[in-house]
């Protein structure tokens, strides 16, 4: 957004007020005329209509968006722009390939580890077992509760709170496999 919306906006929102005191002043005499009364409510809507638009250019901007491009990994292929994803971080996987960690919070579960582990040991992780997320400019994981644990650096985390992560740190849902952090 530029500076001249912003500037349209706050003349909106100021027009807007002063076709409010006009209408209040019609209001008041249109006791002994019923034209003033009909004046009051053309004032009104006009107010009304110039306050809506002026607000909806001073709103706020989204927040930004942040977008990594793929590093082109032995089982990565570079994502078409509908598929492009906006990473603020990864967790790299052992085999190869990333999961991208795309919000300021993220859950990870037995569906993201599909492909990487067996059958049988894709039935201990839960399928909301653990999330990321950032918050005060630091990154955190914390296990949700699940039924077999999360290591953080082959320490169990369960029922302990978020733990801060840094980058090259081990999480490892249930013991099963290890994915290293990368921001």
């Amino acid at each position: 957004m530029s500076g001249i919306e912003d500037i349209v906006g706050v003349i909106s929102v100021l027009a807007s007020a002063t076709l409010s005191v006009i209408g209040a002043v019609f209001l008041l005499a249109s006791i002994s005329d019923l034209r003033f009364l009909i004046g009051f409510f053309l004032f009104s809507a006009a107010s009304l209509s110039i306050l809506y638009l002026g607000l909806m250019r001073v709103s706020p901007p989204p927040p930004p968006q942040y977008r990594m491009i793929p590093q082109g990994g032995p089982t990565e292929t570079k994502p078409t722009p509908d598929e492009t994803e906006y990473m603020i971080a990864r967790l790299e996987l052992p085999k190869g390939g990333f999961l991208p960690v795309t919000g300021a919070y993220q859950m990870f579960g037995r569906e993201n580890m599909q492909g990487q582990v067996s059958a049988g040991e894709a039935n201990v992780i839960s399928r909301a077992h653990f999330a990321i997320f950032f918050r005060g400019g630091k990154f955190y994981v914390e296990d949700k509760a699940s039924k077999n644990g999360t290591l953080l650096n082959r320490t169990e985390i369960m029922g302990t709170g978020p733990h801060e992560i840094k980058e090259g740190d081990a999480i490892s849902p249930a013991g099963t496999l290890e994915l290293r952090f990368r921001t």
